[in-house]
């Protein structure tokens, strides 16, 4: 399991495989997992890199491994920003908060549920007496 940031998000890099990575900034797509392979072509922003076969490691980078329509792998450098957490999570992703979220409900769901009731009761409760205080 590697974890990686994604955005702000933290993203478990397992959870990546077989989803759809849409680029958020110029991507650009190599045909080796290496920092001095050449770039052969630069996803823009909003276009599709690829449904992600595996990721493998150069040193400390991790790529993400995609295949063309001739079965030929390339890759995509990870870099925070570079891709949608927001299409991630419309394909099952969870960040690392979620699945902790997740967890914590699952033992406690009584505390939970008191603690996502009482956060808008709170606030109501403060804007009726802020509009009481303006008046």
């Amino acid at each position: 399991m590697k974890n990686m940031r994604i955005g702000t998000d933290i993203i478990d890099a397992d959870q990546v495989i077989q989803k759809t990575l849409i680029a958020r900034r110029s991507v650009p797509i190599k045909r080796h997992a290496q920092a001095t392979a050449p770039i052969v072509y630069i996803a823009k922003p909003g276009q599709v890199v690829g449904v992600v076969y595996a990721w493998v490691k150069d040193g400390s980078t991790l790529y993400w491994m995609f295949y063309d329509d001739k079965n030929a792998p390339y890759y995509a450098e990870h870099k925070p920003g570079l891709f949608s957490v927001d299409a991630l999570q419309q394909q099952g992703a969870q960040t690392l908060e979620d699945i902790q979220q997740a967890q914590q409900a699952a033992e406690n769901p009584i505390s939970t549920t008191v603690q996502k009731v009482l956060k808008p009761v709170t606030y109501a409760i403060a804007a009726f007496f802020l509009i009481r205080a303006i008046k």
